[in-house]
């Protein structure tokens, strides 16, 4: 999950990203191919927190300590369990992405159903043991179209939770909400690819030529990671796998986008995600660090 604020799950205030990032070791991320939102919004935003010693991925020690990079092993999730403790911080969308075949996308909420358009795999594996998830297939067009909702505008607090298993490749947009205004003002969640098997998790904001994000870097993996992006006014946060990792002092004033809300691709079908996706929640204001670790630790890991 967000007009004013990317970012999943995986929060949310307007965005796009990634401006000239400095890795060492490597010349870092390649820019994809530009998007209807710009020549390249996904490269064009200013103020990226780089990769230093600091993003380095928590090393997984097989217990239950805050900053393990896998879930808990000690954790007794259920199905029922994690949907619960989501529903009881009043998300505003929750789309669980359970769906066994077509449209609607079911919102759990039961306000703004979406619709699965290309490239989607129903019932694959997903985090939760009495529920699948939906593989998208990286190609042009293959998202969950939302619609235009969820604004954000002015400096909304936000979050947007997502559970996500990124396939690698090119793969970028987990969600994102832009106006088509030749500068793709909005905000987004986003992965991509970096040197020495990491992937860079971004969520940004974006208003015009200006945009603000906070980004974290963690091992390449093959398991579903729980991402968190949370705005309060002032910080852009990141959650992953249950703790918080990256935050950035965001100022940007968001105005409302009339755009179209999507997972999986941008709203013109572009920068698809390949991978999956699962337990999409929205919510109209920050959620704190333990309620954020309590979602986390209510399901499994796969």
């Amino acid at each position: 999950m967000f007009s004013a604020i990317p970012w999943l799950a995986v929060p949310i205030a307007g965005c796009s990203f990634l401006a000239d990032l400095d890795f060492p070791g490597g010349s870092g991320p390649q820019p994809p191919p530009g998007d209807e939102d710009s020549g390249n919004p996904l490269w064009d935003g200013a103020g990226v927190d780089g990769f230093d010693a600091a993003d380095a991925p928590p090393v997984d020690t097989g217990g239950d300590t805050l900053g393990d990079a896998t879930p808990n092993k000690d954790a007794t999730p259920t199905g029922p369990r994690y949907a619960e403790e989501v529903r009881a911080d009043s998300p505003v969308g929750y789309w669980r992405l359970g769906d066994r075949s077509g449209t609607p996308a079911k919102d759990e909420i039961n306000a703004n159903p979406g619709a699965y358009e290309n490239g989607i795999s129903f019932g694959v594996p997903g985090v939760v043991s009495n529920d699948t998830a939906v593989r998208f297939d990286g190609a042009f067009g293959s998202r969950v179209r939302i619609g235009d909702v969820f604004e954000f505008s002015d400096k909304s607090h936000c979050t947007l939770e997502v559970w996500a298993k990124w396939d690698g490749g090119r793969g970028y947009v987990i969600a994102k909400k832009s106006v088509i205004d030749g500068k793709g003002t909005g905000y987004s969640l986003y992965v991509s690819p970096m040197v020495n098997n990491q992937s860079l998790w971004i969520y940004s904001r974006k208003l015009g030529d200006v945009s603000e994000s906070v980004s974290y870097a963690a091992a390449a993996s093959t398991k579903f990671a729980h991402v968190a992006a949370t705005f309060d006014g002032t910080k852009g946060r990141i959650f992953f796998n249950g703790s918080e990792v990256k935050s950035a002092n965001f100022s940007l004033s968001m105005i409302s986008t009339d755009g179209t809300l999507s997972f999986g691709s941008n709203s013109g079908g572009d920068d698809a995600f390949e991978g999956s996706l699962d337990e999409i929640a929205i919510y109209d204001h920050a959620l704190s660090p333990e309620r954020i670790r309590a979602h986390f630790n209510a399901a499994n890991s796969k």
